[in-house]
């Protein structure tokens, strides 16, 4: 609820600078910023459906669970990493958001063959088929988001370049996100150790 009236008095805002003579670039920032705020309140739908399936998930094998878990620790780092980028404005943060999709996308791969495998050994039952399907599609739908919100991100960065501290010294900035991404990709690969089950 406080997600929706966040975006209808943004989309007011926004909607009443766009009614002013504004410059070009100024302009086009604010249609991507609108794309991001829209952006924004998909991925609350997502996580308000999330919610909901998860109440219908107690079929769910502890393994099931656990892989699904990880899946959304992975979804949820992205979607901080996405925040931080929006809030100070680091293009460097949000062009990580594609190398994170990626390892996501590894992920949503093996869980769903492990899935498919615990459905045929008998582990799990087939009720729990379409919760699960649902539970990774708004995992893939939030990702998406991210990655628009990311893609847009960096589009307002080239319109408007944003100075921010970590950009004094940029060694450290890109020493400090060479970092987020081996660690985003060591701890979401773990699920590869399993894949003998």
């Amino acid at each position: 609820e406080r997600s929706a009236r966040y975006l209808r008095q943004t989309e007011t805002y926004m909607r009443e600078l766009t009614e002013k003579r504004l410059l070009e670039d100024v302009s086009k920032e604010i249609r991507y910023l609108q794309q991001i705020c829209g952006d924004f309140s998909i991925i609350n739908d997502q996580v308000t459906q999330l919610l909901q399936i998860r109440e219908a998930s107690s079929a769910f094998s502890k393994a099931t669970a656990d892989d699904l878990k990880l899946c959304g620790e992975a979804v949820r780092e992205t979607l901080d990493i996405v925040a931080e980028g929006f809030e100070t404005r680091s293009g460097q943060l949000a062009d990580t958001v594609r190398e994170f999709r990626e390892v996501v996308s590894g992920l949503f791969h093996q869980i769903n063959i492990r899935q498919i495998n615990r459905i045929h050994s008998g582990e799990s039952g087939s009720e729990t088929g379409t919760p699960f399907t649902e539970t990774c599609f708004a995992y893939e739908l939030i990702m998406d988001r991210c990655d628009r919100i990311a893609g847009n991100l960096l589009a307002c960065d080239s319109l408007s370049p944003v100075v921010s501290r970590d950009q004094q010294d940029p060694a450290a900035r890109e020493k400090r996100h060479q970092q987020i991404r081996s660690l985003f990709r060591d701890k979401f690969s773990l699920l590869n150790q399993n894949d003998g089950e």
